[in-house]
This record gives C-alpha cells, sequence and structure tokens, in this order.
C-alpha cells in the first residue's frame, strides 16, 4: 500500500488492534479516537494518534485534514466507531435510538462524505464498514443496535455499486461475539432493564435475553481476529463484498438467506423465553 489507512474508534478493541496490525505492517495509519490519549506510547512514524468525534461533522474534517497533513493521502478508510444500545425496542427511549444512530449510522456517512472525494481524488481505494452478525439478524432485546447495523449493510451495498466507476471498492465486516469493552458496555447499558425489571412487560424474559448472550461467548474471539480480516481485506486487489468473523456471524449469514422467518422466530423464542 503507497497510502494511507483511516481508522475511527481506536481507542480499545477492534480498532486499535487493527491500527497496531498495521503499523506493525509498515503500513501508515492515522488511528482517531474522541480521545487520542488512549494511544499514548503507541505512536510512531507510521501510527498517529488522531482527535475524531463521529458525532460532529467538524470534528471528521479536522481529523482527515490532519490525517493527510501527517501521513499523506488517505488510500483505506475503516468506519469502525461505535456501540451496541440494548433494551425491548419498546422501552427504549427516542433519545436512546436517536444517540445509536448519531453514532452507528450518521457518524459513517459523515465520514464517508469527508473521505470518498479523497479517495476519488486519488483514482481508488477502499471503504471497509465494520457492521455485524446483528446486522444481518436482529434478535430479541437487540432491535435498536441491529437497526443502525442494517442501515449500515443497506448504505454499504449502493455505496458498492455506487462507486464502482470510480475505483473504489467497499467492504462490510461483520464480527460477532468479540471480547472487548463492547460487550461491557453494552451490558453496562442494559442494567437500567434489568435492575428496574419489575416495571417491565418483559421483566420475566430479559435475565433469559441475557443468559443467551452468554451461551454465545463461548464462540467468542479477540478482536485480533477482526483485525487480521481487515488488515485482508485492505490489502487484497479483489476483496469480497462481506467477511464474517467467528463461527456465529457466519452461521447468522447462512441462516438469514435460507431459514424461513418462522423457524428463525421460534428458535429465538425459545433461547430467551418469549
Amino acid at each position: 500500500m503507497e497510502g494511507s489507512v483511516f481508522i475511527t474508534g481506536c481507542s480499545t478493541g477492534i480498532g486499535r488492534e487493527t491500527a497496531l496490525r498495521f503499523r506493525d505492517r509498515g503500513i501508515k495509519v492515522a488511528a482517531t479516537a474522541r480521545k487520542p490519549e488512549t494511544l499514548a506510547g503507541e505512536e510512531s512514524e507510521n501510527l498517529a494518534a488522531i482527535e475524531c468525534d463521529v458525532n460532529s461533522t467538524d470534528s471528521v474534517e479536522a481529523a482527515v485534514a490532519e490525517a493527510e497533513k501527517r501521513l499523506g493521502p488517505i488510500e483505506v478508510v475503516v468506519n469502525n466507531a461505535g456501540y451496541g444500545q440494548p433494551g425491548p425496542v419498546e422501552e427504549v427511549t427516542e433519545e436512546e435510538i436517536r444517540a445509536q444512530f448519531e453514532t452507528n449510522v450518521f457518524g459513517v456517512h459523515r465520514v464517508i462524505r469527508t473521505t470518498v472525494p479523497r479517495l476519488r481524488d486519488v483514482g481508488g481505494g477502499k471503504v471497509i464498514n465494520v457492521s455485524s452478525v446483528a446486522g444481518r439478524i436482529s434478535t430479541p432485546f437487540l432491535g435498536v443496535y441491529s437497526a443502525s447495523k442494517f442501515a449500515v449493510e443497506a448504505m454499504s451495498d449502493s455505496l458498492r455499486v455506487e462507486l464502482r466507476p470510480f475505483g473504489i471498492k467497499v467492504v462490510v465486516i461483520e464480527p460477532g461475539p468479540i471480547k472487548t469493552e463492547f460487550e461491557s458496555k453494552a451490558r453496562n447499558a442494559s442494567d437500567r432493564f434489568l435492575d428496574t425489571k419489575s416495571d417491565s412487560a418483559y421483566a420475566e424474559y430479559l435475565g433469559s435475553g441475557e443468559r443467551g448472550n452468554d451461551a454465545l461467548q463461548r464462540f467468542s474471539l479477540g478482536p485480533d481476529a477482526v483485525a487480521k480480516v481487515i488488515l485482508r481485506a485492505a490489502t487484497s486487489k479483489s476483496p469480497r463484498s462481506r467477511y464474517t468473523v467467528t463461527l456465529p456471524a457466519t452461521a447468522g449469514a447462512i441462516a438469514a438467506r435460507l431459514v424461513p422467518d418462522s423457524v428463525m422466530d421460534f428458535a429465538m423464542a425459545r433461547a430467551t423465553g418469549l
């Protein structure tokens, strides 16, 4: 790769691991985060820690400009920043839904709007959007998060064709359960539903949903597993449109295409006691 890589959400987890993997391969990378000081000690000739809040257009534009100034033209963009809002669809507040889409959807769009013109100017490149198996299958008590990832998948499918004339490839990464702070943060966000479950119409089912998630963790992998796939997609001349990471993600992608809704509904109801 001759150009640099611009990655969002690099303070921890997948983003951080991906940035370090590119750096260690001798590839220039702009590792962006709301708190770039979390990358203290990791900066080098090939890694620049840059402040970027994907919820702010001004912040995204400033981060991209700083990345170009320090590392040269951007060749690959990795939209990784995001979080998961759990809870029954009925009980998640409007403010929580707006916040979920602000980061997971509008944040991706801000980065795309800012970086794609640069990729077009240099004659090509790649946009890699980190989605989730939740972008293919929506499960009980994760409907809002899934809605945001379904949106990312839909945008990516349209963008992939729209950017073909310009030599820009669009790739979606679909992880399953990954051992990062993402999971613990999602659990913390679900505490209010569990702690006040006596007031919830879904009280008797919320604990079952948590146990179902615990069962999936048996198949979880570390963030390095996702970083390896992102690196492979970024450096491939002909990357696939989608990559799954972990067995549940692969199984979920197959089930989304082949298993009837009635069967999926039954399986999810059994898993969560609904």
